[in-house]
């Protein structure tokens, strides 16, 4: 019988490999175009599949931990937020 209780949503999590990928990215860069941001979820998603044994090919393999592009351009947004806090709280 279908049970009513609401199931909790898989949450996202950066891998390692990715943050790597990412606060390298930060550093030349920190607000990438478009273009940008989908060369990273692409050598994001290739670094996530080799630490987890899933072939490169079949990212979707990584379920709710597929990296998009709309992760990435967060990620970034959030990166900036946050140095901008940072600073904010140095003066």
């Amino acid at each position: 019988e279908p049970t009513n209780k609401k199931m909790r949503r898989n949450r996202f999590k950066w891998g390692p490999a990715s943050q790597q990928i990412l606060y390298q990215a930060y550093d030349r860069q920190k607000n990438p175009s478009k273009e940008e941001r989908e060369a990273l979820v692409e050598e994001c998603n290739r670094a996530e599949c080799l630490q987890r044994g899933v072939s490169p090919s079949k990212a979707h393999g990584l379920g709710s931990n597929l990296v998009t592009e709309v992760r990435v351009y967060n990620w970034f947004a959030n990166r900036r937020k946050e140095e901008a806090f940072r600073q904010k709280l140095a003066m």
